[in-house]
């Protein structure tokens, strides 16, 4: 069990996390990279914004060109690496000052663990105790960053939250505006390239 929310070993996606109030989400095993969007390069240690994907006749990936947050150019041979790159978007709706249980809006897996972890809530917060188990990505019951939950709960005589209820949604109506359908679009999109990478995994043929 996780005492606290980390994402790496070192830190340093930590604190990008709060100077630049980024959300990461966790890539899937053979998840493509999808032209347009960031990430984060766990081993080089950088933000990065794909330009271009290219493959071979026979379909093999050869390299993405990215652009650096440095303004670096880089050519990367390498496909994501699911134990330590990130699909970074960003906190533009500033849910990280929003009290997220009880408001009945719709948040991804990545939204909330992001809520937890900038708003410095570890396993000894009583308040929201009750929801570690469904936070800690340790927990084989946690939540999942791909899909999106809606977190209500009771409250004690002292205000912690007692009894919660974890829904995981499938419309996004609430999101309504221009900006947040063109973002929530495009996670749906990735979350295509997911489920067919995760069909293919299960698949008895692999």
């Amino acid at each position: 069990m996780q005492i606290k929310l980390s994402y790496t070993n070192d830190g340093k996606l930590e604190d990008l996390i709060r100077d630049k109030k980024i959300i990461p989400h966790k890539v899937m095993p053979r998840e493509k990279f999808i032209v347009g969007e960031k990430y984060y390069d766990g081993f080089s240690r950088y933000i990065y914004k794909v330009l271009s994907v290219e493959y071979n006749e026979d379909g093999t990936f050869e390299g993405v060109q990215i652009k650096t947050d440095e303004g670096n150019y880089c050519w990367i041979a390498s496909e994501l690496d699911p134990s330590s790159d990130y699909y970074i978007t960003y906190d533009i709706y500033n849910i990280c000052n929003i009290e997220i249980i009880n408001n009945k809006h719709i948040y991804s897996g990545a939204e909330i663990r992001y809520w937890f972890f900038i708003n410095n809530i570890t396993v000894m917060n009583r308040k929201y105790a009750c929801f570690w188990p469904y936070i800690d990505p340790t927990n084989p019951g946690s939540i999942d960053d791909a899909f999106t939950y809606i977190l209500s709960a009771s409250t004690d005589e002292y205000g912690n939250y007692i009894k919660p209820r974890i829904v995981r949604m499938f419309p996004k109506e609430n999101r309504s505006n221009i900006k947040a359908k063109e973002y929530w679009e495009k996670l749906e999109l990735r979350d295509k390239v997911r489920q067919n990478a995760r069909r293919k995994k299960e698949s008895p043929r692999g």
